[in-house]
């Protein structure tokens, strides 16, 4: 790599270019198992839930470390995606109790 910058521009000083950052995109669930679990949830319940607390059910049936709030908070982010977009394709209702609430139900 150095050595083809310094091909194309022998100037460049090369302790200037910072190294990319990457961040490991870990995957909790597979393709779709999320909603499945999510679907399975609601069926029982038959009542708005709030995602918190299809968050707990998610991570307790993957064997998640509930009291891993750094954890329980990535992964709160992924399920919430998965219900927004459901929730888009009109597959999901939302309701709101607060700012930072939103109870969930099937359509």
């Amino acid at each position: 790599m150095n050595t083809s910058i310094k091909l194309f521009e022998p100037e460049c000083d090369l302790k200037t270019i910072k190294a990319k950052k990457y961040s490991p995109n870990k995957r909790y669930f597979g393709n779709g198992e999320a909603f499945r679990m999510i679907l399975d949830f609601l069926r029982e319940k038959d009542d708005f839930i709030c995602t918190n607390e299809i968050t707990i059910y998610l991570m307790g049936t993957k064997k998640y470390d509930t009291s891993d709030k750094l954890l329980k908070n990535k992964i709160q982010q992924s399920i919430l995606q998965t219900l927004t977009s459901q929730h888009e394709k009109g597959l999901l209702r939302k309701k709101y109790i607060s700012d930072r609430s939103i109870l969930w139900t099937i359509a």
